[in-house]
């Protein structure tokens, strides 16, 4: 049975966020092939989420953003290795944004303290953190640039431009475990940074298909 829940969706929850930067040698694995050409790096970013309202459900949620990309002269982000609790989140996803859900467990310490991962009842991502300090409000439209998501799927690209507001505190690592068979393995590096994101709202529009010349090889610009 198809469980497509169109958009936009609305969202609320608390996440954590940490903040790296890739290198290349390190985020080339996970990759999508029609971007490998296009991957600029800089900051990129693996979040956990835990959605307490969407318009499929409740549901969480793990993903690896490896950093920026530039095509066609327009700098952009793709989530590139996603993982969700339900089936309605992951053909949703797929169908509404082009964005790759699979299927996961997991499991969620009040206040995001620890962040579980499973697949076949195996752990494969495990985080805990501690928050310190005050919250600080956070908002998307404060930012001058606002890089959209392009996600390339089934033969199309689509490009959607979410937006969200909430508060963020810092945040300490104080374990990451990971399987790297399913998931980049972090656990090697330092992360720039760390928050703990506290009843955030997120609104996830229509996604704008794009045409294919858009993204010929001519337009791709790459690191050197």
């Amino acid at each position: 049975m198809t469980l497509i829940v169109p958009p936009p969706w609305m969202l609320t929850g608390n996440g954590l966020i940490l903040l790296y930067r890739f290198p290349r040698a390190f985020a080339e694995p996970w990759l999508p092939p029609e971007l490998r050409q296009a991957f600029l790096g800089g900051i990129g970013a693996v979040m956990c989420v835990d959605y307490h309202s969407a318009n499929c459900g409740p549901y969480r949620e793990l993903l690896f953003v490896p950093g920026a990309f530039r095509l066609g002269g327009r700098i952009f982000f793709n989530v590139s290795t996603i993982y969700v609790s339900t089936e309605v989140s992951v053909q949703s996803g797929r169908a509404n944004w082009g964005i790759p859900k699979q299927l996961a467990d997991f499991e969620v310490a009040p206040g995001l303290r620890q962040f579980t991962a499973s697949r076949d009842g195996v752990p494969f991502f495990r985080a805990a953190v501690r928050g310190h300090g005050p919250f600080f409000p956070a908002n998307t439209a404060w930012s001058p640039a606002q890089p959209a998501l392009v996600q390339p799927w089934a033969g199309k690209w689509l490009r959607t431009r979410p937006g969200g507001r909430g508060a963020v505190q810092l945040a300490g690592v104080e374990q990451i475990e990971i399987n790297g068979a399913h998931f980049p393995d972090i656990g090697q590096l330092r992360p720039l940074a760390a928050l703990r994101a506290h009843g955030f709202e997120l609104r996830f529009p229509f996604a704008a298909p794009l045409t294919m010349n858009e993204f010929t090889p001519n337009h791709i610009t790459a690191k050197t």
